[in-house]
């Protein structure tokens, strides 16, 4: 069984703001870089066989700070990902709602497979953390991941067994650590 250490990159002005992130390279701000080193110092000591972090720049930045604290290199996946908003990414919720009442309401009765205009499904971002983490799964025991918030929140259920649509109660705050494990034989996107 593969134990992982997932962390959500740090603070950006985007989260501030309310802003959808997805794919947009969007750096870290002050506090960000603040939040990593202190999750730096609360995990050093502690021993991972690798670091693998999304190439999204956010991420990047807070791998980057944990891997100096703890004396790895960061292995970068695009696997990691955050979903990709499409259309929706630099609006708030509030926006997105008034601008494709539709589309959002089409995405609560069918989490799994609507997307943003533009944008990924669920079962898009699923299979292709699935793929990576089972890759992980064969090569490694214990794994620090710098991932981003849906992506994380998705990882949660899936490893859990929890219905993958309950995703929305699952997404951790900036720089909130988590400890998953992945036993990929009971893995369902429904």
């Amino acid at each position: 069984m593969l134990e992982l250490w997932v962390v959500r990159h740090g603070q950006t002005d985007w989260n501030l703001k309310g802003w959808q992130q997805g794919h947009h390279d969007i750096p870290l701000n002050d506090v960000g870089i603040n939040q990593a080193v202190q999750v730096a110092e609360k995990l050093s000591g502690k021993v991972f066989d690798a670091l693998y972090s999304s190439d999204l720049v956010r991420a990047r930045q807070t791998a980057e700070i944990l891997a100096a604290t703890l004396n790895l290199s960061v292995q970068i996946d695009q696997r990691l990902r955050e979903i990709h908003k499409g259309e929706w990414e630099g609006l708030t919720v509030q926006q997105i709602i008034r601008k494709y009442p539709r589309r959002v309401y089409n995405g609560l009765c069918d989490v799994i497979t609507a997307s943003a205009p533009g944008g990924e499904t669920v079962r898009q971002v699923a299979l292709r953390v699935i793929d990576i983490v089972s890759i992980l799964e064969q090569m490694h025991s214990r794994v620090l991941v710098v991932s981003h918030g849906f992506t994380l929140a998705l990882l949660t259920c899936m490893a859990n067994q929890l219905p993958v649509k309950s995703f929305f109660s699952h997404v951790p705050d900036n720089t909130e650590v988590r400890v998953i494990r992945w036993n990929g034989a009971a893995i369902t996107i429904d």
